[in-house]
């Protein structure tokens, strides 16, 4: 069989036609990604950590956090080429990988002990139970920005399983985008939930950002200084896609 007559090459070119579909529509939304990689890219390299990483939990956890907030960029970006290929609640599974990393890593900042009981969780199976045993409650209510993650965690936690949330979209008969391919894989299918999951996804980021900022600046110095001034102009380039792409979710939303 040829390579183009296979399901997979089927599939990859129509993920293509959405990727290129998403770039044209977002236009220069799409440069909101870059600016929050990058942030997740430079804060790290500010710290300067005492040489104490083995007898001090603190130091432990906080370098330990910088180390997550990578995995989280890295999420952001998977997520984001998840979605542009048109699959959106599939991208929900790096969205929520990327909400519990942040919400460990602030588990260990407030408790730093608890840092270690992480790294050892692959040890073997005793240590895994401890660490499952110690690693709850992620989500207070008391913390304003860990209790939002947890709503969108529940929300990604309800896109990625195999309930009616997880599995509506694909049952859905007359989705398909073109008819050359029999595999309903898609479930992005407008402008505006392209756009909604986008922004929405780029919010939660922004909010996991400002909890690694919390969890590392004591070890950042005057260097945090530009990487604040930053992230300010971020969110409130944020703001302002918000309110021009929301009259299209609004309108989307009320069909």
């Amino acid at each position: 069989m040829e390579n183009e007559e296979r399901s997979v090459f089927k599939l990859a070119a129509e993920e293509q036609r959405h990727l290129d579909n998403a770039v044209i529509v977002l236009g220069d939304t799409s440069d909101l990604l870059s600016d929050v990689e990058r942030l997740y890219d430079s804060l790290p390299h500010l710290c300067l950590f005492p040489n104490d990483v083995e007898v001090n939990d603190k130091t432990f956890a906080a370098g330990l956090s910088g180390s997550l907030a990578s995995i989280c960029r890295r999420q952001l970006t998977l997520g984001a080429l998840t979605l542009f290929r048109g699959y959106g609640n599939d991208s929900q599974i790096h969205l929520r990988k990327a909400i519990e990393t942040c919400a460990f890593a602030a588990r260990m900042g407030k408790h730093p002990h608890m840092a270690r009981v992480w790294i050892k969780a692959g040890s073997d199976k005793k240590a895994f139970e401890k660490f499952r045993e110690t690693f709850t409650k992620l989500f207070p209510g008391d913390d304003p920005q860990l209790k939002i993650l947890g709503v969108h965690y529940d929300v990604c936690s309800k896109a990625m399983h195999s309930g009616i949330f997880g599995v509506a979209h694909y049952l859905a008969q007359g989705r398909r985008t073109s008819s050359a391919s029999s595999i309903d894989a898609f479930d992005i299918w407008t402008d505006a939930k392209l756009v909604g999951m986008f922004m929405t996804s780029l919010s939660v980021h922004l909010i996991m950002l400002r909890i690694f900022q919390r969890l590392l600046a004591a070890y950042t110095g005057h260097r945090i200084g530009p990487w604040a001034a930053e992230i300010e102009v971020v969110e409130e380039n944020w703001r302002n896609k918000h309110e021009y792409w929301l009259p299209l979710v609004k309108a989307e939303a009320q069909r």
